[in-house]
């Protein structure tokens, strides 16, 4: 493993640990469900993940994804829009023969999504949730994205359950 990857495995271990110690405060801190988790808890926030690997070539490969996610409840609440954007970095040996094959960085795939919840019953502690995601093949180079467009519909199902929640989803 070269000394990039030993340097972005620390730094992604320790945005980890740190993004696990603030969630764990946030949790205790507030009564009200702000971590995201909930499908059908509109929220109006900014994210940013960081997702490092270590991929699994013949010689060395790593592959690093940033994103930024934007999610704006609208329709006074009642619908969501939600907006990814990607920065890929990856870099592989694929034969081991001491050269990166592939080594490419920048602009990965784009996505958007428009949610609803289609009912809710407080009674039987339930709701449902539908929407339409697009993918739009943004990247800069093949390697960085999926190298497609799709739209495809969603459907959640949400229980409620006393210590939290069972949401499974339907995805294209």
């Amino acid at each position: 493993m070269n000394y990039h990857s030993k340097v972005g495995l620390k730094l992604t271990a320790i945005a980890v640990l740190s993004m696990a110690a603030v969630t764990a405060y946030a949790q205790e801190s507030q009564k009200q469900d702000t971590t995201g988790t909930n499908p059908i808890n509109f929220s109006r926030d900014f994210r940013v993940y960081n997702e490092y690997s270590i991929l699994n070539t013949e010689g060395d490969g790593t592959q690093n994804l940033a994103t930024a996610e934007l999610r704006l409840p609208f329709a006074d609440g009642k619908w969501q829009w939600r907006m990814r954007a990607r920065l890929n970095s990856i870099k592989a040996d694929l034969n081991d023969d001491g050269n990166d094959d592939l080594d490419d960085s920048g602009i990965g795939d784009f996505d958007m999504r428009f949610l609803t919840v289609l009912k809710l019953d407080m009674e039987t502690k339930t709701a449902w949730a539908g929407g339409l995601e697009i993918f739009v093949n943004t990247a800069d180079e093949d390697a960085l994205g999926s190298g497609v467009t799709s739209l495809g519909p969603q459907l959640f199902y949400v229980k409620f359950l006393p210590t939290g929640l069972f949401a499974p989803a339907l995805q294209y």
